[in-house]
């Protein structure tokens, strides 16, 4: 018994040599109620290897760090510069703010206002 199989369009593999190849997992997915599959797969992509076309594997896994902590490099950055800069940035922002607020209270509108002047300007 021959089962036509929906082909994709751009194949370099002959019609009947892929349809003889469904055929043949069809008949171990048969004999082994599909158990030997995902075995015959493995052996199979490792075969393939052997010439040199080995298939790339889809599985990924999660990034492990591979380099103990305690041979690892130093931190390249100055820490406490760092936590100045980002503190200096933060000071600049609340400093805006207060700016903001105050010409809001001043001219007597709300920020949102302000804003959307500011944006059109």
């Amino acid at each position: 018994m021959s089962i036509a199989y929906d082909l994709p369009t751009a194949t370099k593999l002959d019609p009947a040599e892929l349809n003889d190849w469904y055929a043949s997992l069809d008949s171990v997915a048969a004999r082994s109620n599909s158990v030997c599959i995902p075995e015959l797969l493995s052996a199979l992509q490792s075969r393939s290897k052997s010439y040199g076309t080995g298939i790339p594997s889809p599985i990924t896994t999660p990034y492990v760090n591979t380099i103990p902590v305690d041979q690892q490099a130093a931190y390249p950055g100055d820490l406490p510069l760092e936590k100045r800069v980002r503190n200096l940035i933060r000071w600049n922002a609340m400093l805006w703010r207060s700016i903001a607020t105050m010409l809001c209270i001043r001219i007597g509108q709300n920020a949102k206002a302000i804003s959307k002047r500011c944006l059109m300007e």
